[in-house]
């Protein structure tokens, strides 16, 4: 893979780079460049930890300094198909959990109904189901 320092995240932009991406850490740009250059070593990235921190990309191996982002993660939507009645949504931000309580599988554009009739576009945008 060709290294393109677009792609690296440091302290200074590391909570522009959204967890779940699929990344490869270092402590070294050299470091960086070869695992970058043999397309190695990727992983996940679990958590940007605060600015306090010294090592800010949290992975499963440990703790890193420098993060190169390969992938960004795959956005999950949520279909009104997905749900059934009992089922527990949440916003994405994890402001609002609801109790799917109704489902109309008639409705052209509102399916869901959450103590209010959530529209499909919404559900879709801002909502996601609540595993366990």
């Amino acid at each position: 893979m060709e290294f393109d320092k677009s792609r690296v995240y440091t302290a200074a932009n590391a909570d522009e780079l959204k967890e779940r991406s699929t990344v490869i850490v270092a402590d070294s740009l050299f470091s960086l460049k070869l695992k970058v250059e043999k397309g190695a070593y990727f992983s996940k990235l679990e958590r940007v930890l605060s600015e306090n921190e010294e090592y800010r990309f949290q992975v499963a191996s440990g703790e890193w300094l420098l993060a190169y982002l390969v992938e960004p993660p795959k956005e999950k939507v949520l279909k009104w198909t997905d749900l059934n009645v009992g089922d527990i949504i949440r916003t994405k931000d994890g402001s609002e959990t609801a109790l799917v309580i109704r489902i109309n599988n008639d409705s052209p554009d509102g399916h869901i109904n959450i103590g209010y009739w959530l529209k499909d576009k919404d559900l879709e945008k801002y909502w996601e189901k609540k595993e366990n």
